[in-house]
């Protein structure tokens, strides 16, 4: 075996010990991806949790849009859609990354469809909406566009109306 020989399967050994590491390093970071898209999704959620424990702490007449809420009551509901408002942020921005797709982003846009009918968080929005961003407001102001706003329905009367729904439902 001459020393061509030996440089040309050294040669050949140093490509296939490239394609494995170039195959390794595909794989690493496709599971990468996937780790850090778990992680986003996990602290959404943290975040959805989070929020709706604050909310439960019975701001509903701010939700409501009741003309005659207390000063304190307004601040702390002001704060709490900021918060969400940022939230909102979070997520659109993350859709624009290419981080937040396909039913994550369903979920998020359904959350914010949901909210946005409610006469409080549409005069919050219209309060916070100049501190975000241009692309933010344009997505946001475009699903209110589409988004008939509501009156409250009272939480018994929409609760009667669900069991009412599955009850005639069930079997006999």
């Amino acid at each position: 075996m001459t020393l061509a020989d030996l440089s040309s399967i050294a040669s050949m050994i140093s490509g296939l010990a490239v394609l494995v590491s170039l195959v390794y390093l595909g794989l690493q970071t496709r599971q990468n991806i996937r780790h850090t898209r778990g992680l986003i999704q996990r602290g959404r959620a943290d975040l959805t949790v989070e929020n709706t424990r604050s909310w439960a702490d019975g701001l509903m007449a701010c939700v409501a849009g009741a003309p005659d809420v207390t000063e304190k009551d307004l601040m702390r509901f002001s704060l709490m859609t900021r918060a969400a408002f940022l939230y909102w942020e979070d997520g659109y921005l993350q859709n624009r990354q290419g981080l937040l797709t396909g039913e994550a982003f369903e979920s998020f846009e359904a959350q914010i469809r949901a909210n946005l009918p409610v006469p409080g968080i549409r005069a919050a929005w219209n309060l916070h909406r100049r501190s975000f961003s241009s692309g933010l407001q344009k997505y946001i102001d475009g699903i209110i566009a589409q988004t008939p706003a509501v009156s409250m329905v009272s939480r018994s009367d929409a609760w009667k109306a669900a069991v009412a729904e599955v009850n005639s439902a069930a079997p006999a």
